[in-house]
């Protein structure tokens, strides 16, 4: 299962998409800084709960 299939799943299990970690981190910047802007990941956060 790849990054993006595990995303989904965590979010269609009710993730919370705006919690910060303890560096004030959240799930998107993560995202952000590990795979890019336009990662596969970072565009199903951005879009998450717009549709």
């Amino acid at each position: 299962m790849g990054c993006k299939a595990v995303m989904e799943a965590l979010l269609r299990a009710g993730a919370d998409v705006g919690v910060k970690n303890n560096r004030g981190k959240t799930p998107l910047g993560l995202a952000k800084e590990k795979w890019g802007p336009d990662s596969e990941v970072v565009a199903l956060l951005e879009g998450w709960g717009r549709s």
